[in-house]
């Protein structure tokens, strides 16, 4: 219910009307906000690429690809098993890769620990000593380029 300036000082009513204002102001503000947040939480992720494998590297128990999301961040996922290690699994295209080389502890299917590379040219490689036989989840790789 809007304030009235009925039998008020002039004072009262111009503090009324500024109050007023204000109001329609963070009002606004609000409906902004939550429009914002609608359309973040309404927001889908782009789908991922499928990896193309080189070097006798196959497919896991699911496919191995990657995305980059709207931070900036590569996300790699699926597994990779039967393959040459310490060479390159697969590459990333350009616009994909990090700045430096990164190295991340993946897990094969008998839960021993591997390294997996990815360079600045995009290769993405697997270093153990370990069989791969099992294949080498690659989820948790996740880089800023």
């Amino acid at each position: 219910m809007p304030l009235t300036h009925m039998n008020m000082p002039a004072q009262d009513s111009d503090i009324i009307e500024a109050l007023q204002a204000q109001i329609a102001v963070e009002r606004g503000r609000v409906t902004s906000a939550n429009t914002s947040i609608s359309e973040k939480a309404a927001k889908t992720q782009p789908s991922f690429t499928n990896a193309t494998l080189t070097n006798a590297w196959v497919a896991g128990l699911s496919a191995p690809g990657y995305f980059k999301d709207e931070f900036g961040i590569v996300h790699l996922r699926g597994a990779i098993k039967s393959g040459t290690t310490s060479v390159a699994a697969f590459v990333l295209p350009s616009g994909n890769r990090p700045a430096v080389t990164c190295v991340f502890p993946v897990i094969d299917g008998a839960n021993l620990v591997a390294q997996c590379s990815v360079d600045t040219a995009g290769n993405v490689v697997i270093w153990t000593t370990t069989t791969n036989a099992n294949g080498f989840n690659l989820a948790p790789v996740q880089f800023k380029v």
